[in-house]
């Protein structure tokens, strides 16, 4: 076998070193017996693999009266060729909040990263768990150092795919700017036909983060909205509006008008936000009819810079789903 196989005989192994030869040593047999032994393949690249399996044995065979037996050597030979596939098709990539595919993220923007994996296995597989592991300066969202497997105990057929999907950060904070590595995404899995034989043997398949870029902004705006509402019932929605420069930054905020929804606050207010605060604009809307509904607009006008609303507000929800009076 080539250097990147490992053999293991009668169950499965997790050495180290890899081996790709072993020596079985078979009991001597009586005429008709037979002894069978289960060999383990662990396969560290994909390519075409030939297994010989070599068998020396004597036997001892009559001769002429009065003389002793003689022992006679003999050795026989089988192969097969085994072609060996990756497990899974992984794609990783990146989205604003809305689930907008985007090229670079923002210092103090929350975006999401997602995972999906594609079973490429000829046999069903079962994903013990799975793990984030993120480079610097990257950060969950929710502060947590680890993050929690969305995948235990999937069960996983041909073609089958399932997504994992992380919210992380870039502290506003961080130093660092340019493309950046965003670390690794890992799975731990195993055969299900390994579970009715032994103890299966977890294997570990690590996926590449892609590179990303690092853009600074001067703003950050964020918001928070229910996922739904309900016609003529308040619907809260308020606005983060993050400075992350060193100076104080003056603002004229406006919402429009919109037919779907009255609302209460300001139509139209002007705010300065010191260097690096933030200040909330809140809103109580009101449905009025039900529907999948655009959200009243907000438009912000710089006075001390120009900045691209666009793209400031690529995260920002645009529509919310708004239920009618049940009776």
């Amino acid at each position: 076998m080539v250097e990147s196989s490992h053999l293991s005989l009668d169950k499965p192994s997790s050495a180290d070193v890899n081996t790709g030869s072993l020596q079985i040593t078979v009991p001597d047999l009586q005429a008709g017996a037979e002894v069978t032994h289960t060999i383990y393949l662990e396969c560290q690249q994909v390519c075409k693999r030939t297994l010989v399996a070599t068998a020396n044995y004597g036997m001892n065979t009559p001769a002429a009266v009065g003389d002793a037996n003689q022992s006679l050597l003999f050795q026989t030979t089988a192969s097969t060729d085994i072609q060996s596939v990756h497990p899974f098709e992984a794609s990783v990539h990146i989205s604003s909040l809305k689930t907008d595919v985007i090229d670079n993220v923002h210092k103090g923007e929350e975006f999401l990263l997602t995972a999906e994996i594609k079973c490429a296995s000829p046999w069903p597989v079962i994903v013990d768990s799975s793990s984030l592991k993120l480079s610097r300066p990257f950060v969950l969202a929710d502060g947590d150092e680890a993050s929690t497997s969305q995948l235990c105990n999937l069960h996983l057929k041909g073609n089958d795919v399932a997504t994992e999907c992380y919210c992380v950060v870039v502290p506003s904070t961080a130093t660092v700017r340019g493309s950046i590595p965003m670390g690794s995404f890992s799975l731990l899995w195993h055969r299900a036909q390994a579970e009715s034989s032994s103890t299966p043997v977890p294997i570990e398949t690590t996926l590449s983060l892609p590179n990303t870029s690092v853009l600074d902004v001067p703003f950050v705006i964020t918001a928070a909205l229910p996922s739904h509402g309900q016609v003529r019932s308040m619907l809260p929605l308020s606005y983060t509006l993050r400075n992350q420069t060193a100076l104080i930054q003056e603002i004229e905020v406006e919402i429009e008008s919109s037919e779907s929804f009255m609302y209460s606050g300001q139509k139209k207010s002007h705010m300065r936000v010191a260097a690096n605060s933030q200040q909330m604009i809140n809103y109580n809307l009101y449905p009025n009819v039900p529907g999948y509904l655009p959200i009243p607009r907000l438009r912000l006008k710089w006075l001390r810079q120009e900045l691209d609303d666009n793209l400031l507000k690529r995260s920002l929800p645009t529509h919310v789903f708004v239920m009618p009076v049940t009776s």
